[in-house]
């Protein structure tokens, strides 16, 4: 999914991104990065330190209340929300490959901000 436009590409291969996105990070329905997944690419890669680059709003795609582990990608941090709009818990700032989201948001996302 492209931020900047909300285009959800399904079944897309990362070869098929374009030379213009950059994937800033993918999600998983399961540990381990274990079942489903969905990627977010943007315009750019995140600047760090200077507040949200980018965010998502999960159930406009499906994925809110889903995510279990994930992948931090295109210098961005991902932040997860347990509300919409990022709100409600917060844990983050995931800057790396992440196994295990912990229990405080495991299955409780609505939303992430990628900063």
């Amino acid at each position: 999914m492209r931020l900047e436009t909300g285009v959800v590409t399904c079944g897309a291969r990362l070869a098929a991104v374009t030379n213009n996105d950059v994937i800033i990070g993918r999600v998983f329905d399961d540990q381990n990065y274990g079942g489903s997944s969905f990627t977010i690419t943007g315009s750019h890669p995140c600047k760090n330190g200077n507040g949200r680059d980018f965010g998502v709003q999960l159930a406009k795609y499906g994925w809110a209340n889903r995510i279990s582990s994930l992948q931090a990608w295109g210098n961005c941090w991902l932040n997860l929300y347990s509300g919409p709009n990022y709100n409600g818990d917060h844990d983050g700032e995931f800057k790396a490959d992440t196994p295990y989201v912990g229990p405080l948001m495991d299955k409780r996302t609505q939303s992430i901000g990628f900063d």
